[in-house]
């Protein structure tokens, strides 16, 4: 039990913040992982398949499901950026809200799939990739024609969107049915949309 608890406190904690940022290759993961099982089972450097009891799944598991809960690097390094991504999109005020962070895809998807916004002025929430509309985000609502969107206007505001129209010279890409069908769908949505200034986007 003294193995477990260090190896939670102190060899699964030496990642957090580097996960926090980025996510740690599989190399690494494994490599962390080595160590923690040699640790666990036979407070060496290295040890043989023979020694471990527990598969290492199963040693990750929380203790209420038969683990010993010691976190698993790769779910816990989703869960850190994903918790970094909510406060920097909550509270662009703090001030490490400005350091440079680009999500990876699968954070941003669990992001778009997990979190609904209510607007207000609409300056938080983005007209492309956020969940703002009954219909889900735009991204995933229309997909053919936010494959036309360029890629620099792809995180503007729902409030610079709706502002005289934006949205409609983010479009560059080929006019195909589809992007059109999605395009007229989308005028017909946007048209009764009502912000609120003075208020702040609401996330969910």
């Amino acid at each position: 039990m003294g193995r477990a608890t260090l190896a939670k406190s102190t060899l699964s904690a030496i990642p957090v913040h580097t996960s926090i940022c980025c996510a740690l290759s599989p190399w690494a993961i494994r490599e962390i992982d080595k160590r923690r099982r040699a640790f666990l089972w036979a407070g060496a450097d290295t040890v043989q398949g023979g020694k471990c009891r527990v598969a290492w799944p199963v040693v990750c598991l929380p203790k209420e499901l038969g683990g010993l809960g010691l976190p698993d690097l790769k779910t816990m390094g989703a869960a850190l950026r994903l918790r970094w991504e909510w406060q920097r999109r909550t509270d662009p005020s703090a001030p490490w809200a400005g350091l440079p962070f680009r999500p990876d895809a699968a954070t941003t998807a669990m992001f778009c799939a997990s979190v609904r916004v209510e607007l207000g002025s609409g300056d938080l929430a983005r007209f492309w990739t956020d969940s703002w509309l009954p219909c889900g985000p735009l991204c995933l609502a229309t997909p053919d024609l936010f494959s036309a969107v360029g890629p620099r206007r792809r995180s503007c505001s729902v409030r610079e969107a709706l502002l005289d129209r934006r949205w409609t010279h983010d479009i560059t890409g080929a006019t195909m049915a589809a992007v059109i069908a999605d395009y007229l769908m989308l005028w017909d949505v946007v048209q009764g949309v009502q912000l609120q200034p003075g208020i702040d986007d609401r996330f969910i």
